[in-house]
């Protein structure tokens, strides 16, 4: 009898030791990945918008992902976009290697090299892909290329196979090239991601959706430019959710479709803008503004990016924050910030917006997010004297709230373990007395 209490009361004491895990308050929330992508070409924008990698912090990021490298089509080899700006060659600014020793002060980090994205098009990457001895000296190429940078991985950014030029094969090709890739990489410890397109018929047409969460360490889901000033209409550059149950246009119904379709979780990573959409109203005189009022073809640029119906967030706030005659409005069937002022419209994530897609990011188990691109943010801090990267830093503070949230729920059988283990503890006690 006295032995048994004894193993009773040593098993309980040791379930009483045990801790809920815990989370940081701040900073990368365990577990988790925040994922940033610094565009290249950043570095020649004028006035505060010029970013460089010594602009970069780090702390805030788990990976960071160069964007981007091309495609050597007649020699199907891996190659910089801007020699100049990216390889220390002939008196080369080295920017390849400058993000990759950030490696030596933040071993946390893992450097990757993106190839493709927009302007490189489908077309010769359908034909790389359809040629085995193509895929093989592309694959050396990229080991070559990694190795002499000292990149930990390569992000593939074809947008998009079976589309712009593509041919249906293009899904059965890709995954061919993901294997051959991810076979090279992992014998030198390293990642292989790719970015892909969140539309249902980009996916549907251009990925097998199984295959690639099977051989790709991470799935960046590109859950953004969903409408545009393309759409003629005022609309939410990435809508969570919709008015309408049957949208499928939306972060939601995209992060569905690919875990009811074969991706794991743990291999999905969320993608949020660091920019808005820009809308031209065709009626400025309205008093009210709506999502699906008509707006012209283009919209306005920001005055640093320079791009029709895009701004930058780090133009968007500064732009609110100077000119008090915007009107600022939130959409609760989007969960999207929006502004207006005259005919100008802005669809923008803001603090609120991001808390809610981690929020939704974090209930479904995901790997975390992502962000294109950290050189849009308010990377200087000069919003309203908030501090550098708000976009980052929220995603950061609702990573680790959400998470402590979901511990949380977890608690009530822990309340319970930590009322009824002393209990228990004091009548085993007694009971020793007593026998003794």
């Amino acid at each position: 009898m006295r032995f048994v209490l004894v193993a009773l009361l040593l098993n309980l004491w040791a379930a009483d030791s045990r801790q809920l895990p815990t989370t940081q308050s701040t900073g990368l929330a365990p577990g988790k990945v925040v994922v940033c992508y610094v565009s290249s070409w950043a570095v020649y924008r004028q006035e505060g918008g010029k970013f460089t990698i010594e602009d970069l912090d780090p702390q805030l990021c788990t990976h960071l992902v160069y964007a981007f490298a091309g495609l050597d089509a007649e020699n199907s080899v891996i190659k910089s976009l801007d020699p100049y700006n990216d390889l220390d060659d002939n008196y080369g600014k080295g920017n390849y290697k400058k993000m990759t020793a950030l490696k030596h002060k933040y071993p946390h980090l893992t450097t990757t090299l993106a190839i493709g994205g927009w302007n490189e098009g489908s077309a010769k990457y359908s034909a790389l892909a359809a040629d085995p001895a193509k895929r093989k000296i592309f694959v050396e190429s990229v080991i070559q290329l990694l190795s002499k940078h000292g990149f930990n991985g390569l992000d593939l950014d074809w947008e998009y196979p079976a589309k712009r030029g593509g041919a249906p094969e293009d899904k059965a090709n890709f995954v061919s090239l993901i294997k051959e890739l991810k076979t090279e990489l992992n014998k030198k410890g390293w990642i292989l991601t790719a970015a892909i397109g969140a539309g249902k018929d980009t996916i549907e047409r251009a990925y097998d959706l199984p295959q690639i969460s099977a051989n790709l360490d991470f799935i960046h889901l590109m859950t953004y430019d969903f409408h545009g000033s393309w759409d003629q209409k005022v609309g939410a550059n990435a809508p969570q959710t919709s008015a309408d149950p049957n949208d499928e246009l939306t972060v939601e119904y995209s992060v569905d479709y690919l875990l009811s379709h074969g991706v794991a979780p743990e291999k999905l990573v969320m993608g949020i803008p660091a920019y808005g959409r820009t809308f031209v109203l065709r009626n400025p005189e309205s008093k009210e503004v709506k999502i699906g009022d008509p707006t012209a073809e283009t919209g306005f640029p920001g005055p640093v990016t320079k791009e029709n119906g895009f701004m930058g967030y780090n133009e968007i706030c500064a732009e609110l924050g100077k000119d008090s005659s915007w009107e600022r409005w939130w959409d609760n069937a989007t969960k999207t910030a929006f502004a207006r002022k005259a005919e100008k419209v802005i669809s923008f994530d803001d603090a609120n917006s991001i808390d809610e897609k981690v929020k939704l990011a974090m209930r479904k188990n995901l790997a975390g997010m992502m962000v294109w691109s950290v050189d849009t943010d308010d990377f200087r801090g000069e919003c309203h004297q908030e501090q550098p990267y708000p976009i980052l830093r929220a995603i950061g503070k609702s990573m680790a709230a959400s998470i402590e949230e979901i511990e949380k729920q977890k608690e009530p059988s822990a309340a319970v373990q930590t009322v009824s283990v002393p209990f228990t503890l004091l009548i085993c006690m007694l009971l020793l007395h007593w026998n003794h």
